[in-house]
């Protein structure tokens, strides 16, 4: 469950909650999690919010929309999809985080080689 980005709290929560003993337990797990708050996640999606911006910044956690199905061309236009992003089932999850980079080609760091950290691919 943690790398499909839970954290390790709600990994706990979900094996235990599912009575988990085997790996294949684990699906049920995520669909247990996904399941739990979900009125509160239509909450949130519906509620009056605002775009922040931090440069160079990257975040863990569960993807709604992986960026190579979801590009666009600037910060804003990232922001505002983010904004106006309607909650899906089984999470019904807001979208309240999002990652733009603006090269052609951006990786998650954690998917790059040991000592590139940056997520970005620029010419030599």
């Amino acid at each position: 469950m943690i790398e499909a980005g839970f954290s390790r709290t709600q990994a706990v929560a979900a094996l235990s909650a599912v009575n988990a003993t085997k790996q294949e337990d684990v699906q049920k797990a995520i669909e247990w999690t996904l399941k739990q708050d979900a009125d509160k996640h239509l909450a949130e999606a519906q509620a009056e919010r605002v775009v922040h911006a931090y440069p160079n910044m990257d975040f863990d956690g569960y993807a709604l929309v992986w960026g190579d199905r979801h590009r666009t061309r600037t910060l804003d236009e990232c922001g505002e999809r983010c904004l106006n992003w309607k909650p899906q089932k089984p999470s019904l999850f807001a979208c309240n985080v999002f990652v733009f980079c603006p090269l052609p080609k951006c990786y998650a760091p954690a998917a790059l080689p040991p000592g590139s950290m940056t997520g970005q691919v620029r010419p030599l």
